[in-house]
């Protein structure tokens, strides 16, 4: 039912197994903070949201924050910061808390650096379905993956009510096992 519901309200076409019911977005940040090798390094997005490092501190991972623009993360700073992490935490939708969603330009980027250097990405889709300027909600970065490094995360919770505590992660065949 959710892999129906993720095709028709954000376009992307999924199997059920890809699929991993967790209680909150933090939850999801914490089940992915467990795989990452001890002391990986995590970009996040600066300002961003402000929960998200815990997760990975409490797992001893080195958080490097990288500026965000009005075109979202800013790919070459965060690369001239750390060429090489383990993991890369975007809201490239809806960037929190400035909004803005990831151009087009650096959303290609932020794939082909994942790519390269094989880190994982974090789309936090932290309300993407929503708009309020009569813009078109922007496509999930899972869509334009073709080599299986996104791992898309959202909840429940903005759209039935937050003490529903449910959130769900569409996570790349290559993640599913650990």
């Amino acid at each position: 039912a959710i892999a129906g519901l993720v095709a028709r309200a954000r376009g992307l076409t999924i199997d059920a197994d890809e699929v991993m019911i967790v209680t909150s977005t933090q939850a999801a940040l914490d089940l992915i903070a467990t795989v990452l090798p001890p002391g990986s390094t995590i970009i996040v997005e600066d300002p961003g949201y402000i929960f998200a490092d815990s997760a990975f501190t409490r797992r001893d991972h080195r958080i490097v924050p990288a500026p965000v623009d009005r075109d979202g993360l800013d790919v070459a700073a965060a690369r001239s910061l750390e060429p090489s992490p383990a993991l890369i935490l975007t809201t490239p939708s809806a960037q929190f808390p400035t909004g803005r969603s990831l151009s087009p330009e650096r959303r290609a980027a932020l794939l082909d650096w994942a790519n390269e250097t094989q880190a994982w990405v974090v789309d936090d889709e932290f309300d993407a379905p929503f708009r309020f300027d009569g813009e078109r909600p922007s496509l999930p970065l899972r869509r334009d993956d073709p080599h299986g490094r996104v791992i898309t995360v959202t909840s429940f919770n903005r759209l039935l009510f937050n003490s529903l505590r449910l959130g769900l992660m569409i996570v790349p065949d290559t993640l599913r096992e650990p």
